[in-house]
């Protein structure tokens, strides 16, 4: 078996010709693995039916393995937690990353056109996804990934390294429900998530449809941590969002305040803090709880930034103090 250094450590089963790299099977013993961008100097733009599916059978190919300095002990998809696909990759076979129950987080880039059948099949766990946009035209992947997955999605969208859009995707469940009189299965719907993950027009992106939603998501049973961070986060990252949506959300948000704020000490979220005392300008009782809060949770960076918000906002003469 060939060796070659990159990021992350891989046995790779590969077919090569003079311009590109399929890998047909691979296994990683990291939980947060890269798949090589390039091995032997050409790209990787492809991975095969169940290339990475931790119950795959061998396939016959190029053995290569891909070191980084480390000795791996467990070769075993299944534990893997976040994976980094390669720029260039353009096509994702069937079964590709069947039950891999670990994975939470995927990052690609947005080139990839064609997804096979229940690639992303048993990735129970997999809700965060990470997307560097690559063109005018974007969100296939993404309209993939919300049409597979029921479960709640969180989408950043990156240009370079600069975050440009963040979305949440609210989750929802469909069950077949048997109608004992009529002898028929009833198909029913349940969370306001469903809507959101159907916004995606010729498999594009729509923000506009997506902010379009908002009022609808409020009236149908809905998660509160879930419509709180929805509109934080069309809110610190407003790409395509209008004055009307802008407003809607602040009012939610200026609403909820003290919620918002109490959720980000829990997550230990201090940029998320820092944002929601900048923007918002809570009241000075909801500063205190949140700081008391913060203060017995530990979280003192965030503690010192609701004091800063409440030493800048006392009137001039009043003495604030607090027991870091």
């Amino acid at each position: 078996m060939e060796q070659v250094r990159g990021s992350s450590r891989w046995r790779l089963t590969i077919r090569r010709n003079c311009e590109e790299i399929t890998v047909l099977r691979g296994v990683t013993c990291d939980k947060q693995a890269a798949l090589p961008e390039e091995i032997f100097g050409l790209p990787v733009v492809a991975l095969d039916d169940h290339a990475l599916a931790p119950s795959a059978k061998p396939a016959e190919g190029e053995q290569v393995e891909i070191t980084c300095g480390r000795e791996g002990k467990e070769w075993d998809n299944g534990r893997l937690e976040a994976l980094i696909l390669p720029p260039a990759l353009k096509r994702v076979g069937d079964y590709a990353l069947m039950s891999c129950r670990s994975l939470h987080t995927l990052e690609l880039w947005d080139d990839v056109t064609d997804w096979g059948g229940g690639a992303l099949m048993n990735c129970s766990r997999l809700s965060r996804f990470v997307l560097h946009r690559t063109g005018q035209r974007w969100g296939a992947s993404l309209a993939y990934f919300a049409d597979e997955l029921a479960g709640e999605l969180d989408i950043s969208v990156r240009d370079g390294e600069e975050e440009r859009v963040r979305l949440l995707l609210p989750d929802y469940v469909e069950s077949y429900e048997e109608n004992g009189p009529a002898h028929h299965f009833d198909y029913k719907i349940y969370g306001a998530g469903h809507p959101y993950h159907h916004i995606f027009p010729k498999k594009q992106l729509d923000l506009a449809a997506y902010d379009g939603l908002w009022s609808q998501f409020l009236r149908e049973a809905h998660e509160e941590s879930a419509a709180l961070r929805m509109a934080r986060y069309r809110l610190s990252r407003p790409e395509g969002l209008s004055e009307g949506g802008k407003a809607q959300y602040l009012a939610y948000l200026r609403e909820h305040t003290r919620e918002l704020l109490l959720a980000q000490i829990e997550e230990n979220d201090l940029a998320g803090a820092a944002w929601t005392v900048r923007e918002l300008s809570p009241e000075q009782s909801v500063c205190r709880e949140a700081a008391e809060h913060a203060r017995k949770t530990g979280r003192t960076a965030i503690v010192a930034v609701l004091l800063d918000s409440m030493h800048a906002a006392r009137p001039a003469g009043l003495d604030v103090q607090f027991d870091l």
